[in-house]
């Protein structure tokens, strides 16, 4: 009778693999979590930026020909309409897909 030498894994050395897996799991999704959030407020950072920027560069052109033209005005034909503003004609949007308000208070826009 010849004894036969099977190959694999015990019951603990399954279990010992599968209980450091779920510990490494603890620890990435929390951190996956983390990165996605600071990402989306990165994102929305840098979204607000882009409508800043636009308005700036929209006041630059308009007042070399109307020395007249105001911030203030800047800021009121962009809320007439945000998308005239950017070559796609779409306004840059907040992570959850709602508008950005913008505003001219004391000499400077504010986006939020």
């Amino acid at each position: 009778m010849s004894k036969s030498n099977q190959g694999g894994f015990t019951l603990i050395e399954l279990v010992v693999v599968i209980v450091i897996l779920g510990i490494l799991a603890a620890i990435a999704v929390p951190r996956y979590f983390d990165l996605s959030e600071s990402a989306e407020t990165a994102a929305e950072t840098a979204n607000a930026r882009s409508i800043e920027a636009a308005i700036m560069m929209h006041f630059g052109t308009e007042v070399s020909a109307d020395a007249s033209y105001t911030l203030s005005d800047a800021v009121d034909d962009y809320n007439a309409d945000p998308g005239s503003f950017f070559q796609d004609g779409n306004a840059p949007t907040k992570a959850d897909g709602s508008a950005f308000s913008v505003e001219f208070a004391a000499g400077a826009v504010t986006v939020e």
